[in-house]
């Protein structure tokens, strides 16, 4: 069922959301280091290498928009199938339900098109917790599973879920510390003592995949903490935007939104209280068809992984997990399982997948005030293991129930819910995918404009919107512009377009406002550009003008921190209010 959801994920993504999305600035940020022709794109210290790695192949190929698209959908779904493979041998029908669930929601299918790290960090992360569960339950009867070529020696879930928080580290370091801490003590609790060789899995992944970061950061930052700090100057933490209700009103989309009129649609509070209930369900129902067999009787519910058959069983791993099987929570260390369905792999799932994703989604509601529904990624996918354990237990008793008289009505009212659930998500994927696409075509036709402004010359410009985007179209060099000061660069530029402009460049400024829009650009050759929407201006730096006139860089005491400062208000006193639809 896991490998169905991947193929349908694949399908809808490629069908609904379309491989026809143009570049956008992070992602012409991780292609510019490896696309032959290209020109580079600042790397700053927030970012990780392990995206452009990701999308190297077609990088190498020039990054044609289609062969990416395609790509990223294709590793999407792999990563899918890697990810929740492991809650389906623990936990079954739970497993492959929360495999579907991801595999149709609107938000993971808008992104399995978009090269961002984010979506491959959040399928790691649901990896490594998968299979952190898988090691922790699995019954001491059962051969340790390991990888053939070490010869035996090392499990193949301690390994699997060191290489999840390796990946996690190469993407996202610091979400890769989250993940660990969130499943810490999960572990402790479900395996004892022994969870040090999860914990050291741990450690040992995340070092791997941290390493490339720290050598980065001692090469071109000055050291992690100086990285650090440069990092968190990026970031939009900091600001007061009451992050809670400003993701509830995105559930219908957009992605990415700050208002100060957030909204909570019906449809979407509906969506909210029919997940928790699933979930519910999922916890709390009694061991039924969804669920698969118990430990067979004289296999001591407490014993870990690994132990000989005659070793005691270990107190926390028996008030752990396990204490949520059919044996229930009071029996006797020594009380024989049930030969009929165990409910405790599925609620272990339920609960472990629902209290990792509210851990990894608590530092974006907490700590940083940037809000994007990539950013909660994790917490999503996580989500689906509740939620999935509860549609498990409906479809299985209602399946069960079948040849009764509330039967056939149960089955076709589940079915219908599903079609009208599933269908509102795609519409959603849909119509976010193309409510975007026009922002996203804008620096098609404003690089176009460029090279055709620039005739084959050396080129280079300003743009306080997409400038990397123009760039990757255009060929031209690109900054951003800083419309308030009137030598229109940022004091943190890593080009100085004056200096351009004496080796030959031609140098230009865009602006959207009714020429000159600064008194910088008086005089200067301007041409319309009337085939973009917005009302976009190209103005040309005259070739006679010295190296201190604009655009060039600003002493720092004269130009703004952050530069550009950010457009998205501060919304704090916010009110979140009810509408039956947006």
């Amino acid at each position: 069922m896991v490998v169905l959801a991947g193929l349908a994920y694949a399908l809808l993504a490629a069908t609904v959301v379309g491989l026809d999305r143009e570049v956008r600035w992070d992602e012409v940020t991780y292609l510019a280091q490896v696309t032959p022709g290209q020109p580079d794109v600042w790397f700053g210290p927030q970012r990780a290498r392990g995206m452009t790695v990701v999308l190297l192949p077609v990088a190498l190929l020039g990054a044609p928009l289609t062969l990416l698209r395609g790509w990223l959908v294709a590793v999407h779904a792999v990563a899918l199938v890697l990810a929740f493979r492991p809650w389906a041998r623990v936990a079954g029908w739970t497993g492959g339900a929360a495999a579907a669930l991801a595999a149709v929601g609107w938000v993971p299918l808008y992104f399995a098109v978009e090269g961002y790290p984010n979506l491959l960090a959040a399928f790691a992360a649901v990896a490594a917790a998968g299979h952190s569960l898988a090691w922790v339950r699995r019954p001491a009867q059962e051969p340790t599973r390991t990888l053939r070529w070490t010869g035996g020696r090392l499990d193949a879930d301690l390994v699997a879920a060191a290489l999840a928080i390796a990946v996690i580290a190469w993407l996202r370091p610091t979400e890769s510390v989250w993940t660990a801490a969130a499943l810490t003590p999960v572990v402790v609790v479900a395996a004892g003592w022994r969870s040090w060789r999860l914990l050291a899995a741990y450690a040992a992944g995340g070092f791997v995949g941290w390493l490339p970061w720290l050598i980065e950061a001692i090469v071109r930052f000055g050291g992690p903490l100086a990285r650090i700090d440069a990092a968190r100057a990026t970031s939009a933490s900091g600001a007061s935007r009451n992050s809670l209700i400003q993701y509830l009103n995105l559930i219908e989309g957009p992605v990415r939104r700050v208002v100060s009129d957030p909204v909570l649609t019906a449809p979407a509070l509906a969506l909210l209280v029919g997940a928790g209930v699933l979930a519910l369900i999922g916890l709390l129902a009694r061991a039924g068809a969804a669920d698969g067999p118990g430990r067979p009787p004289g296999d001591p519910p407490g014993r870990p992984p690994g132990d000989p058959p005659d070793a005691p069983p270990d107190a926390l791993s028996s008030a752990g997990p396990d204490a949520l099987s059919s044996a229930g929570p009071d029996a006797p260390p020594d009380a024989p399982r049930s030969a009929g369905p165990d409910a405790g792999p599925r609620r272990a799932a339920a609960l472990t997948g629902a209290f990792t994703g509210a851990a990894l989604v608590t530092p974006y509601l907490v700590l940083n005030a940037g809000i994007n529904l990539r950013y909660v990624l994790p917490g999503l996918l996580l989500a689906t293991l509740p939620v999935g354990a509860g549609v498990a237990v409906l479809v299985a008793a209602s399946w069960r129930a079948r040849r009764r008289i509330v039967g056939i009505p149960a089955l076709g009212m589940l079915a219908v819910l599903a079609v009208v659930t599933v269908g509102w998500q795609l519409t959603l994927a849909a119509h976010n995918a193309e409510q975007i696409a026009p922002l996203q075509a804008r620096p098609v036709a404003l690089g176009a404009a460029l090279a055709e402004a620039a005739d084959g010359a050396p080129c280079a410009f300003v743009s306080n919107a997409q400038w990397p985007e123009i760039q990757w179209h255009s060929g031209c060099l690109g900054e951003v512009l800083d419309v308030a000061n009137p030598l229109l660069q940022c004091h943190d530029a890593r080009r100085d377009l004056a200096a351009l402009a004496a080796q030959g460049h031609r140098v230009f400024v865009f602006g959207r406002d009714e020429p000159p829009f600064s008194p910088a650009v008086a005089g200067w050759p301007t041409t319309p550009l009337p085939d973009v929407p917005g009302g976009w201006w190209l103005h040309e730096r005259p070739a006679g003008l010295g190296p201190d006139d604009p655009p060039t860089i600003p002493a720092p005491e004269d130009s703004t921190t952050p530069c550009p400062p950010s457009r998205a208000p501060d919304t704090d006193d916010a009110d979140l209010t009810f509408r039956w639809t947006r």
